[in-house]
């Protein structure tokens, strides 16, 4: 008796530390996949930077409690898997929406995102971000086209020198 309530305990730090500390929390219905289909879930999460467990509504209604949020999680249907992670704020969405359209079983109930409860479509919303690698190489290629242009300009004359000089040539020989 004493493990499983050590246990219960252990699980409610753990969803309140998530709930905490990481940047983004999203809650989904995983009720219904195959193992398969769960362990491929969380490797593509692991892959991603993504934590994941699966939650007792009770014990999610505690670490809710804890942290001060007034969402009831009875009123979510099945299992909840809770995905988190501690660096990307889109990762969580990411994950779960990319694998939830091609599993109809899984639904987002919602997520936790700076600090307050956000609803299924934010969380689509956030899905729908590019990530922070996508931003910084969209950033650098807008950088780096007026540069490319620059140099095509600066290398024309010297391009068309060259040019009429080839067509001398063949002129006169």
């Amino acid at each position: 008796m004493a493990k499983l309530r050590q246990f219960k305990e252990d699980s409610v730090k753990q969803l309140g530390s998530a709930l905490h500390n990481s940047k983004a929390v999203v809650f989904a219905n995983i009720q219904g996949l195959t193992v398969n289909d769960t362990q491929t879930l969380k490797k593509q999460g692991k892959a991603q930077g993504v934590k994941s467990t699966m939650a007792k509504k009770t014990l999610l209604r505690r670490a809710f409690q804890e942290r001060g949020f007034t969402v009831d999680p009875k009123t979510f249907e099945g299992g909840i898997g809770v995905f988190w992670s501690e660096q990307d704020e889109v990762g969580p969405a990411k994950v779960v929406a990319t694998f939830a359209k091609q599993h109809t079983v899984v639904s987002i109930f919602g997520g936790v995102f700076e600090g307050a409860f956000i609803t299924t479509d934010d969380v689509k919303w956030l899905a729908a971000i590019p990530s922070k690698e996508e931003l910084l190489a969209k950033f650098v290629g807008t950088i780096a086209n007026p540069l490319r242009g620059l140099v095509t300009i600066l290398a024309g004359p010297q391009r068309g020198f060259v040019t009429v000089l080839d067509a001398i040539a063949k002129q006169k020989s």
